[in-house]
């Protein structure tokens, strides 16, 4: 996410609670499991800490367009500004393909 806030409050931008359970999480277990996956994913979040990892965006990701990436935070300024809450819009989801993130473009590890 391009924002800390809207991982550590998505209510206010309307976007999944992935400190709750990961989505690909709650999606495999629905899809697997069905009529436990609620079990299994109680047992998930008593046996799980919620974390955020920082990080630089690796330079070989074509997945965000840099306009992307500057509108969002405009967006979000200009909300921020103007003493309204951030949106959906004023956020982006990361994707990197798969792909894994160079531990050198690692900035932080955050225990919420």
């Amino acid at each position: 996410m391009l924002m800390f806030e809207a991982s550590t409050t998505p209510q206010a931008f309307g976007c999944h609670d992935y400190t709750d359970e990961p989505e690909i999480v709650a999606n495999y277990a629905y899809v697997k499991y069905d009529n436990k996956a609620d079990i299994i994913l109680e047992e998930y979040k008593r046996l799980s800490i919620p974390i955020i990892v920082e990080f630089l965006e690796p330079s070989n990701n074509d997945s965000i367009s840099v306009k992307l990436l500057i509108t969002t935070a405009i967006h979000y300024l200009y909300r921020i500004i103007h003493n309204e809450e951030p949106g959906l819009h004023s956020n982006i989801c990361f994707s990197n393909n798969g792909n894994l993130i160079p531990s050198n473009l690692i900035v932080g590890i955050h225990k919420i």
